[in-house]
């Protein structure tokens, strides 16, 4: 599908032009994955997933420029989706940019209090790098925060597991 296909029909819908780009990721072309988030952004500006994906895309070209561009615009475009805001930080996860991230993190916090992520998501960052006292204090404030959300206490069980797996090892 390329730019006269478009032009010379009658436009393909907006899910069916999402699902075609995704198809592209999903095979981790993430050139021509570039292209069609691009399309999708022209015809469909307002969708939130053609700018996250768009990013993503970009983000896994190594063109971290263009990623935070996109992804940056999503998060003010899209001001009330948690989306645009997760996949920010995990740019700077990805980048080992922690300053960067726990930025982004403490505006999802203020921005939307009701969910987890940032605790979560620092957490999962620390047992990646096999901090688990780190890990276990970022759990144990989302577990006290959120006790009727499960996903605290799975990443609990996760982080025993991964402390005994590197016990093990040793």
């Amino acid at each position: 599908m390329s730019q006269v296909d478009l032009d010379e029909k009658k436009l393909p819908s907006e899910h069916s032009m999402v699902d075609w780009a995704n198809t592209a990721m999903f095979g981790n072309d993430w050139d021509e994955a570039v292209k069609r988030w691009e399309l999708v952004r022209h015809h469909y500006p307002k969708c939130e997933i053609a700018w996250i994906n768009g990013g993503i895309a970009e983000k896994n070209r190594n063109q971290l420029r263009n990623a935070r561009i996109l992804i940056m615009y999503a998060c003010e475009k899209f001001s009330t989706s948690l989306k645009p805001w997760i996949a920010l930080a995990d740019i700077y996860f990805d980048q080992n940019d922690l300053d960067g991230a726990i930025t982004i993190l403490d505006e999802i916090r203020e921005k939307f209090p009701a969910a987890p992520y940032p605790m979560l998501r620092l957490s999962q960052y620390y047992i990646s790098k096999k901090k688990f006292d780190e890990a276990e204090r970022y759990n144990e404030l989302a577990r006290q925060e959120f006790p009727n959300n499960a996903r605290p206490f799975i990443q609990f069980a996760e982080i025993s597991e991964a402390k005994l797996d590197d016990k093990e090892a040793l």
